[in-house]
């Protein structure tokens, strides 16, 4: 029974994700019709990653991947504060995000390098950059969206590295490292696309690149919780091992049964070789008196 409810207390975890998808729903509902940039504004998106931030505190303590992830974290919290008010603080919101890339990057390390892959990840990146470049009036912004670019494509080839050749980490972390990561690139690039090209209206261009962001900072810090999924993973051999344990003791106590048995026969042996030998020891006294 105690092996049963330590098995079900590393299910729980999961139950810190709600107050995350909670934030979301309330930031989509209430943050998107804002039409001017305000304090409340700023909570309101801000609100998700605080509760990812509160997901790795509770989950994650001594874990430094996790601790790494939640410096990425702050980073961007203090990014979406500056990206509420574009016009006078877009620049220290994209210091801020490539600072979170870093972070992402220390986070995934360089255990196995594909240099093949990072290459061509870098050209491409380069190449789109080298086509956006002419929109973009400031020659500071210029610099830094072109080193922004490289470090989320940095973040990307890590994070694809490891989905393919890093196995000791457990197969759901390295899915959802890549898939964060792919996410995080489909927001960006939906900034670029969506809201500066003006395809679609400012609202619906929001809801894209907000939605995508979410779902990017949570798949990333899912990747980074090491003892998030070995604590399902633990739930689930615990549950398997009590619901097996009736018919293991039982077949225990039949061994012990069947021995104690065996050990009572071995004890009756030496009692029946005494009664022959009494036996045999009478017979040649009464041949004598015939």
């Amino acid at each position: 029974m105690g092996t049963k409810k330590r098995g079900l207390k590393a299910r729980p975890d999961f139950l810190y994700l709600l107050p995350f998808v909670v934030s979301v729903a309330v930031c989509m509902a209430l943050f998107l019709p804002m039409e001017e940039p305000s304090v409340a504004g700023a909570v309101l998106k801000c609100l998700p990653i605080v509760c990812l931030l509160g997901f790795l505190a509770l989950v994650e303590q001594g874990n430094q991947e996790a601790s790494k992830c939640q410096m990425a974290l702050c980073c961007s919290l203090l990014g979406d504060v500056c990206l509420v008010w574009p016009k006078e603080l877009l620049a220290p919101g994209v210091v801020f995000f490539g600072l979170a890339q870093v972070s992402y990057v220390m986070s995934l390390g360089f255990q196995r390098v594909n240099w093949r892959l990072g290459l061509a990840l870098h050209l491409g990146s380069l190449l789109a950059m080298a086509l956006l470049l002419p929109l973009i009036p400031s020659l500071a912004l210029k610099f830094l969206l072109t080193g922004y670019s490289i470090l989320l494509t940095t973040m990307g080839w890590r994070a694809l590295d490891r989905a393919r050749l890093v196995h000791e980490v457990c197969g759901a972390q390295r899915a959802c490292t890549l898939g964060g990561a792919v996410a995080f690139w489909v927001s960006d690039a939906s900034i670029v696309i969506l809201q500066l090209g003006q395809l679609i209206p400012h609202k619906y261009a929001q809801a894209v690149i907000l939605s995508t962001y979410y779902i990017a900072q949570l798949l990333l810090t899912l990747g980074a919780a090491q003892k998030f999924w070995a604590g399902t993973t633990a739930s689930h051999t615990s549950v398997t091992s009590t619901a097996s344990s009736p018919s293991s003791s039982s077949s225990k106590a039949r061994i012990a049964s069947v021995r104690h048995g065996s050990s009572s026969v071995k004890n009756n042996i030496p009692s029946v070789r005494s009664n022959t030998s009494s036996v045999n020891s009478r017979i040649p006294s009464s041949r004598k008196s015939r």
